[in-house]
């Protein structure tokens, strides 16, 4: 059985453990964001299923299942939505207060491997070796770059490997 423990950023003390009474991650844990101030973050699993926790209580509070494979990354949650990238290709954007599927963005020919939100737009890596602006509120794929010809981990939400790819208006 896995569990997702949580530290403090500024001490590295452990402050809680998530815990869903029998409802746990089946495989890895592969992604995880910030779902807004209120106390809650998201995990993605190899199991494709989005989980919301309450970060406080340290209680399961929701499920968002679509993915025909892992949930590999995630987009912090930005005006009541988030977005989540899979190993099937595909994103998907859910609202956090339904708990609804609102819009598919496909296009990638391999895994979804990192996220970028900003505002009506966000940008997709991927395995395939692209990267795609996408349009929130349409999704239309509103570009598509190929950067280096070789898979993309990382975009500027990654600091830690020093990422510089943003979001601005297309």
């Amino acid at each position: 059985m896995l569990q997702v423990v949580l530290f403090d950023k500024a001490t590295g003390v452990e402050v809680g453990q998530l815990k869903g009474d029998s409802v746990f991650v089946t495989g890895a844990i592969l992604a995880i964001a910030s779902a807004g101030t209120d106390n809650h973050v998201l995990t993605g699993g190899e199991d494709g299923v989005v989980r919301l926790w309450d970060s406080v209580e340290f209680q399961l509070r929701g499920t968002f299942e679509g993915h025909a494979a892992a949930v590999t990354s995630l987009s912090d949650v930005q005006n009541d939505t988030f977005i989540s990238g899979s190993a099937d290709g595909s994103c998907r954007m859910w609202s956090v207060s339904t708990g609804e599927f609102v819009r598919a963005f496909d296009g990638h020919d391999d895994a979804v491997t990192c996220l970028s939100a900003r505002d009506n737009y966000f940008v997709s890596g991927s395995a395939d070796g692209t990267l795609r602006i996408w349009r929130k509120n349409t999704g239309e794929c509103a570009a598509i770059m190929r950067p280096h010809g070789v898979p993309v981990e990382y975009t500027d939400d990654d600091e830690r490997k020093g990422g510089q790819m943003g979001v601005t208006e297309v």
